[in-house]
């Protein structure tokens, strides 16, 4: 009997010596000061741990489970079971040494359920023991008030847009803008003539001259003899160049009509060629005749290397 009591008393101390070495775990990075009930991120989960100091711990480990995964000892602060049955079904266990938060990403948590954190810890003893957090809803997306704030700007802003614009064309330029309006109606040339001056042209070329002294002045009737004595002194000047400039032409084709003549001269007889053949009755020492050619004294011959004398062979 004495040894059934030791038994149980050996456990209950095992029991409350586990309660008070396993660490208080959180959901959320909130360094131990409060621990978070719901998220919207249905990516990734964080949580953090408390309550044992770095020479008490070898290491720890963590993992995710849904709520359909939990057994009866699940709710015990501390246990020497992981409170589960089989492997973690959300994110299987990680060894993140002495740290004492961390985060999961790339998860595929369900909007309304809610999930679990399992810390496993191994004590500088050797003995593990588990603890969890309370769990972490998942809220959907729709219930984000940044989001919704976002939506109902985006339909103000879209309503604005469309109250504002049918507005007519009467106020196409506001009050500053009215001056540039005003201004873009008006040529270029004529700002710069108010500003500059009438244009100067510095060219002594008589046409381009000619042509802005003929350039008719706007306005008409004030100043007519002046323009008149213009427009004749420029028909003076035009009738002159028109007339230097044909006389040159003629010139021109007068010269080259010369040149082509004396370089075609008298060449009829370019290439003719009279022969007077006469044959010698001796025999030369080959064994051939010789035959004794001349030319007139009016032919032209074009060949330099021609000999007037051609040698005929016969053979024997």
């Amino acid at each position: 009997m004495s040894i059934k009591i030791f038994c149980l008393v050996a456990l209950f101390a095992l029991f409350a010596s586990a309660d008070s070495t396993c660490p208080t775990v959180l959901d959320g990075l909130t360094n131990g000061h409060f621990d978070l009930s719901t998220q919207f991120s249905t990516t990734s989960m964080s949580a953090n741990w408390y309550g044992l100091s770095s020479d008490q711990v070898i290491g720890y480990e963590w993992a995710i489970v849904s709520g359909n995964k939990l057994t009866r000892r699940f709710n015990e602060t501390c246990r020497d079971t992981q409170g589960f049955g089989g492997v973690p079904d959300i994110q299987n266990w990680v060894d993140v040494r002495k740290d004492s938060s961390a985060t999961f990403n790339n998860l595929k948590l369900v909007p309304h359920s809610t999930y679990y954190v399992v810390l496993r810890t191994t004590l500088s003893t050797g003995v593990q023991v588990f603890s969890n957090s309370n769990g972490i809803l998942i809220l959907p997306t729709e219930l984000n008030l940044e989001g919704n704030n976002k939506l109902r700007n985006n339909e103000h802003h879209k309503q604005t847009t469309r109250d504002v614009s049918p507005v007519t064309t009467e106020e196409e330029c506001p009050i500053d803008a009215a001056n540039r309006c005003r201004k873009s109606q008006i040529p270029v040339r004529d700002i710069l003539a108010e500003i500059y001056g009438p244009p100067a042209f510095l060219i002594d070329d008589p046409l381009f001259l000619l042509y802005q002294q003929g350039e008719p002045v706007a306005g008409g009737g004030g100043g007519g003899g002046d323009d008149d004595d213009n427009s004749t002194e420029a028909g003076i000047v035009a009738g002159v160049i028109v007339g230097v400039l044909l006389l040159m032409i003629c010139c021109l084709l007068l010269l080259g009509l010369v040149a082509l003549l004396f370089a075609k001269g008298d060449d009829s007889g370019k290439f003719t060629e009279n022969v007077i053949s006469k044959k010698q009755d001796h025999i030369d020492a080959d064994g051939g005749t010789t035959t004794e050619h001349k030319l007139e004294s009016d032919t032209r011959v074009e060949f330099p290397d021609l000999d007037p004398s051609t040698r005929l062979s016969m053979s024997p």
